[in-house]
């Protein structure tokens, strides 16, 4: 995704990040790529959430941020609320992981234990504009459970968006 953006804009990018799972990254010319853990998260994607997060504080109302959100994106973003660990973070993956939670169920908690998802990028970047280029790895499509949507509040009242939870297939 981040190739295609800068084919596409190419000099007009001033400054990028993305944070993808280890073994996964290419060269970009505008972009800065940060390797992580995938599924559970770890330090390097804890550094790349924070150095978005001082990217997107930074803007202003004459910028325009690109955020592109694919699959994988809660555990490559990961960003403890305050009073909660990286270590706490981890070990509350591991356990829904190993429980069976399906992601909405996984990236519901997420949300809650995270300075960074449920629509905290778009909020630090307020006042720039905000586009959400988003792949969709979940059921139903919901913004705010791809990635634990860092870039859509917890709304149920989005297109898309009912509330109601993934219909159990077992």
């Amino acid at each position: 995704m981040a190739r295609a953006v800068e084919q596409l804009l190419g000099d007009k990018i001033s400054r990028g990040m993305i944070v993808v799972k280890y073994g996964f990254s290419e060269p970009l010319r505008y972009v800065e790529t940060l390797e992580a853990g995938h599924p559970l998260p770890d330090k390097k994607g804890e550094e790349g959430a924070r150095r978005i997060l001082e990217i997107l504080t930074g803007a202003t109302e004459r910028d325009l941020i690109l955020s592109l959100i694919s699959g994988g994106g809660s555990a490559l973003m990961p960003m403890p609320a305050d009073g909660i660990t990286l270590e706490e973070n981890r070990a509350v993956t591991r356990m829904l992981l190993e429980g069976g939670a399906k992601i909405g169920e996984i990236n519901a908690v997420r949300k809650h234990i995270s300075g960074s998802k449920g629509g905290q990028m778009a909020r630090a970047a307020y006042p720039a504009t905000t586009v959400n280029l988003m792949l969709s790895d979940v059921v139903g499509d919901r913004l705010d459970v791809i990635a634990s949507g860092p870039f859509v509040p917890r709304s149920h009242h989005l297109p898309g968006c009912d509330g109601r939870p993934e219909k159990n297939t077992h």
